[in-house]
């Protein structure tokens, strides 16, 4: 097992922060979704007579991978509160605890646009496809990869904080 010192900590600290921060930021900024590169002008959605991505969002219905973008925004957010419990309670408990939170949240991340929302199937060449869930998936490791290292750190006695 790893020693975690205060150093550490704040360091694990600030990578949880910023974890969150790009899971919150990359449906919407970073690699956008479909739906927001449709009205920056990035991409043209059914010229080629395939109206099948475009949900009819007139009428207030959004692609699936909206929704995905939505979920994962909950998510990173959760990551980010994470990060910010840990600089609170940087005891080994609270260590071992914020671990098991942080791999369960990086499983969900990875989740998301893979199995329980999705992303749109109708083309694989959509910005969502080609940008957001790779994006996604590797934050979403990453996150469950820390949160195991949280997980496993051994340091100060249960209840001493470092």
């Amino acid at each position: 097992m790893v020693s975690v010192g205060k150093t550490q900590n704040l360091i694990i600290t600030g990578i949880f922060i910023l974890l969150g921060l790009l899971i919150v930021l990359t449906p919407w900024y970073i690699f956008p979704i479909c739906e927001i590169a449709e009205k920056s002008g990035s991409m043209q959605m059914g010229t080629s007579g395939d109206n099948s991505m475009n949900m009819n969002m007139d009428s207030g219905t959004h692609m699936v991978c909206w929704y995905t973008a939505e979920a994962e925004a909950g998510t990173g957010a959760l990551v980010i509160l994470v990060g910010l419990v840990l600089f609170a309670l940087p005891n080994r408990d609270s260590r071992r605890s914020l671990g098991v939170i942080a791999i369960g949240l990086g499983v969900v991340t990875v989740l998301l646009p893979t199995y329980l929302i999705g992303m749109c199937t109708s083309s694989p060449d959509t910005p969502c496809n080609i940008g957001t869930k790779p994006a996604l998936i590797l934050l979403g490791v990453l996150t469950a990869i820390t949160g195991i290292y949280l997980f496993l750190a051994k340091g100060d006695s249960p209840t001493q904080p470092v």
